[in-house]
């Protein structure tokens, strides 16, 4: 059973959201024009998300990894995005074995992002994660994570060691990624190691957000197991590509990330990952289709880092910290480079339609966001060629 509750604010169209408690709802929940869906369901320890666009490569593969987990409670929702391969019949039939798993297709395609929000909209776990159409999860994955944010409330996400798998679900060697590319089904996939160990499980919020600014590049922690609340915090995903660095910029002011030091999450590498898109297509997956074209995502970006500095819950003394990094993050120079060409890019993209490369792989779109964050990018390639992520 289903009852609708209709509130006014900010937040533009309908959010669902289980078992709303009015004070601890989101901003747009509390004061904004939303269609609210109370879901009578009990509650669930954890609700994962897998929003997923033409993935019937992989999309089986990360179903299965979420059903083998030794912790069960759990939900999984998937968001189909109009998909017009055999995405619907390969996860209907996953959802027709197991109940724990909600299936919703979308009638037209809305967006990545969009479809991001969705399986969060859905969503009534005290915990949530998102899970990418073409990644694996190791078994104790969620046992790991559970426990340590149950262990300590002052952890807002929670995730494990993680390596980097090819299209057939083995782990790239160490030589591969010194070659920083591999081949997947003929086509080139290019590579970067993963992130250094960071700092970012310290006490100090400024110093944990200088860490995800300056020091990731891979943002592997937006699929980690994170609070619920610390997710309404930082609600909804933005629709520009790179928003899931702005996101863990806001995370980690809220509080101490956790890496679990097991091997229990491996990021599969292939031809259509959203890094091996062109600029013009990176953006048309970010957006619903025929969206009025905006400025390089880095200036957004931007705007986020500061609004997180400025908003989130802090001392004034960490917030003048974090601004300074954000200066120190804005002011290298090899960064108003790429802005430059990645403007010049989508210029060129709105007045000609370019000839592809044939080095440029096929969109799958299968998977999610999640490589290089985009706003870290030094060098953006033209139209012609696949975009460049690599990040310094």
């Amino acid at each position: 059973m289903i009852s609708a509750l209709h509130v006014r604010g900010p937040y533009k169209g309908r959010i669902g959201i289980n078992n709303l408690d009015l004070e601890t709802a989101p901003p747009g929940a509390r004061s904004g024009l939303v269609r609210v869906k109370m879901h009578t369901r009990p509650r669930v320890k954890v609700s994962l998300g897998l929003p997923v666009y033409n993935g019937e490569r992989f999309v089986k593969h990360a179903i299965q990894s979420v059903l083998d987990q030794t912790f069960t409670d759990f939900e999984l929702i998937i968001s189909d995005n109009a998909s017009t391969d055999s995405t619907p019949g390969i996860c209907e039939e996953f959802a027709r074995k197991d109940p724990r798993i909600r299936y919703i297709r979308q009638e037209i395609n809305v967006g990545a992002k969009a479809n991001f929000n969705r399986v969060f909209e859905y969503s009534r776990g005290d915990y949530f994660k998102w899970v990418a159409a073409d990644d694996v999860c190791g078994p104790r994955y969620l046992e790991l994570t559970v426990a340590q944010l149950d262990a300590d409330p002052t952890a807002v996400l929670a995730h494990t060691l993680s390596r980097t798998i090819n299209g057939k679900g083995e782990i790239v060697t160490t030589q591969e990624m010194d070659a920083r590319v591999i081949f997947d089904e003929g086509f080139p996939v290019r590579l970067q190691p993963e992130d250094r160990q960071r700092r970012l499980d310290v006490p100090s919020p400024h110093s944990r957000f200088r860490e995800i600014l300056i020091s990731t590049h891979w943002c592997f922690e937006i699929f980690a197991l994170i609070r619920r609340q610390a997710m309404l915090a930082t609600y909804p995903k933005l629709d520009y590509y790179g928003s899931d660095k702005v996101m863990l910029a806001q995370l980690s002011l809220l509080g101490r990330f956790i890496e679990v030091q097991e091997l229990q999450f491996f990021r599969r590498a292939h031809h259509g990952n959203s890094t091996n898109m062109t600029v013009i297509d990176r953006e048309n997956w970010s957006r619903p289709p025929k969206t009025k074209w905006k400025l390089p995502t880095q200036f957004p970006c931007f705007v986020g880092y500061t609004k997180a500095a400025l908003t989130m819950p802090a001392k004034v003394s960490d917030r003048i910290r974090c601004l300074r990094v954000i200066v120190y993050f804005a002011a290298q120079s090899d960064r108003y480079y790429g802005i430059a060409a990645e403007l010049l890019t989508l210029v060129r993209g709105r007045t000609a339609k370019p000839a592809r490369s044939r080095y440029l792989a096929p969109v799958e779109l299968g998977s999610l966001e999640r490589g290089m964050c985009e706003t870290d990018c030094d060098e953006i390639e033209s139209s012609y060629a696949p975009a460049s992520h690599e990040c310094r």
